[in-house]
């Protein structure tokens, strides 16, 4: 028990649909980060898929979050989405410089499959050769039921790195419950549906068991059901049934 670390957070902080029911109303967009950090011990930044933040920007966020804060990065959308994991080489490189004013709080990467890619082992194994597996702590989230293969999988057992458990409220099938690394990475975007609904009291007791149940060494939950602001209260519920088990690395 106590040598589990549990991440819990939203992906994203800034939304408005957080005033008033999380930030105080009164409270400047530019100090929510510094707020939010008073609550969470981690964010998922789902910016870095659309576009590159400052060195500055990234080093403010630095400096706003305290020590042991930590940053899961969403690659960009031209490694995943346009290049479709082909000759990503370079792409790959301008990401991995880019969030260097983060230093170690860029802890974890999240590469989100797009639903037109289907498995092909070669395609694969050669975008997960290129990954750095030693620097960082690296997930998988897809979105194609061909990906629902015990080769995949293995592939991701032998390169480490972790398959995201992603709640898409049916609309993809991301969910594949196979734990490939010694950490879980949870997207919760919404059971009922996608980025709107609300978690149920059930719904969250639910995943605590779940969580415990595989033991992992280190457990990260990011709630992206944010359009009317559940994310936070889902987000600080599961704090309060997991409080136990969390700790801050």
């Amino acid at each position: 028990m106590a040598n589990r670390a549990y991440f819990i957070g939203t992906s994203g902080w800034s939304y408005l649909s957080f005033r008033g029911i999380f930030y105080p109303p009164e409270l400047k967009s530019k100090d929510w980060l510094a707020f939010y950090a008073q609550y969470f011990n981690t964010v998922e930044l789902n910016v870095t898929f659309y576009r590159t933040p400052k060195a500055t920007t990234f080093q403010k966020w630095y400096e706003e979050t305290p020590q042991g804060f930590v940053f899961s990065l969403k690659a960009p959308k031209v490694i995943t989405h346009i290049k479709k994991l082909k000759d990503i080489e370079d792409s790959l490189k301008e990401f991995l410089k880019s969030f260097k004013p983060l230093k170690e709080k860029a802890k974890v990467l999240l590469f989100q499959f797009p639903p037109s890619l289907k498995y092909e082992r070669g395609l694969c194994e050669a975008f997960l050769k290129l990954l750095p597996t030693e620097e960082f702590k690296i997930v998988v989230e897809i979105r194609n039921q061909s990906f629902h293969d015990p080769e995949w999988a293995d592939l991701l057992r032998e390169y480490g790195i972790c398959l995201c458990f992603s709640d898409c409220g049916k609309r993809y099938p991301s969910w594949y419950e196979v734990k490939t690394a010694d950490f879980l990475y949870f997207r919760m975007h919404g059971s009922k549906e996608l980025y709107v609904s609300n978690y149920e009291e059930e719904e969250l007791v639910a995943l605590k068991n779940k969580i415990e149940a595989y033991n992992p060494s280190e457990a990260y939950i990011y709630f992206d059901n944010t359009a009317l602001g559940y994310a936070v209260a889902n987000a600080l519920r599961l704090k309060e049934l997991c409080q136990s088990e969390l700790r801050i690395t």
